[in-house]
């Protein structure tokens, strides 16, 4: 469109100008966000530096560190379990974190217990290869049971894995030698594992027979580590499928039941 008066080649003269002037203008915006987002980078980069070097040196070792659902804060998973700091690292939070949802209709929400529910499911993932399985011939679910040998509700559970296989529900095992790193009961657990056939090794355990020595590269210290770090103060402790701890023994139909809901409520 030529503006009355104006030649034409004046006019892609002023077109001409008016984009440099544009482009201009739009790569000063591009530029200045790109370095307000690089200093905002470096800030968190900073904070989180700092963060760790902190909580070192209270004795805590951080694993992963993000923001929390709560400004100021971070979530942060420590070899000890989940907990918050403050961004300042001035103030430190154990516990649960509850969500209670939008303005018309408050719906409560654990947060703290999904988190740590997708961390044990991770953490699960990872020591894979080192379940002991017993799987149900028409699987629906799969549960996660630490367990030591030694407890008297381990073996209950145990005796009764054709009632969770009826149901069509797995059990998977890992160690929690509960009587600690060094006892008795953390060499046998150990030497279960690392046995030939670790699943008929578990069975005459639980049976109350001795385990035979037996070394491997898989610690079930770890095991024991690790299940504190998720929550497990005793044995059995089962993790369902979306992640939440139950512990102590719970009988077949009463997990499938807990399952159900969970995937209903969905």
């Amino acid at each position: 469109m030529l503006w009355l008066g104006s030649s034409p080649q004046h006019n892609f003269k002023g077109i001409a100008l008016n984009y440099l002037q544009l482009s201009g203008v739009s790569a000063l915006i591009v530029l200045g966000s790109w370095v307000w987002s690089a200093a905002a980078q470096a800030t968190e980069n900073d904070t989180t530096d700092a963060l760790h070097e902190r909580l070192a040196k209270i004795g805590l070792r951080v694993q992963t560190l993000q923001p929390a659902p709560i400004d100021g804060w971070y979530q942060v998973v420590t070899e000890q379990g989940l907990l918050y700091v403050s961004d300042d690292g001035q103030h430190m939070i154990t516990g649960h974190l509850y969500s209670l949802g939008g303005d018309e209709e408050p719906v409560v929400e654990n947060l703290t217990e999904q988190a740590n529910g997708r961390l044990r499911l991770q953490a699960i993932a990872e020591r894979e290869d080192e379940l002991i399985r017993y799987p149900a011939d028409e699987e629906k679910y799969e549960v996660t049971v630490f367990t030591d040998h030694t407890c008297g509700y381990c073996r209950t559970l145990h005796n009764n894995l054709d009632q969770f296989h009826q149901l069509g529900i797995s059990v998977n095992y890992l160690a929690f030698p509960r009587g600690g790193t060094d006892s008795r009961g953390a060499r046998e657990i150990q030497s279960i594992w690392c046995a030939e056939d670790p699943q008929q090794a578990l069975n005459d355990a639980k049976a109350g027979q001795r385990p035979a020595a037996a070394e491997c590269d898989i610690s079930t210290n770890e095991h024991l580590q690790l299940g504190r770090q998720l929550g497990v103060n005793g044995t059995p402790a089962m993790i369902l499928p979306d992640g939440r701890l139950l512990a102590g023994y719970r009988a077949a139909p009463f997990i499938l039941a807990e399952i159900e809901a969970a995937n209903e409520s969905r």
